[in-house]
């Protein structure tokens, strides 16, 4: 259980919450100009969207204590 914690405690998990919002406004904005909007296309743009917020509080984390990249 500690050691979930400090994997889950650097990623801000509350914020996560953000990224699906904006790729369902974009999605929903896609989808009124459009017409249609292709599922895996959603899919990929999100789970694009949840991996780039990851790997950047992973990487402000990392920068925090010294390391370089």
């Amino acid at each position: 259980m500690h050691n979930l914690k400090n994997f889950l405690g650097p990623m801000r998990v509350p914020f996560l919450l953000l990224t699906p919002a904006c790729v369902v406004l974009g999605t929903a904005a896609a989808s009124w100009t459009t017409g249609a909007v292709s599922p895996w296309h959603f899919l990929l743009a999100l789970a694009g969207g949840l991996c780039a917020h990851i790997a950047e509080v992973f990487c402000c984390r990392f920068s925090e204590r010294g390391g370089r990249l």
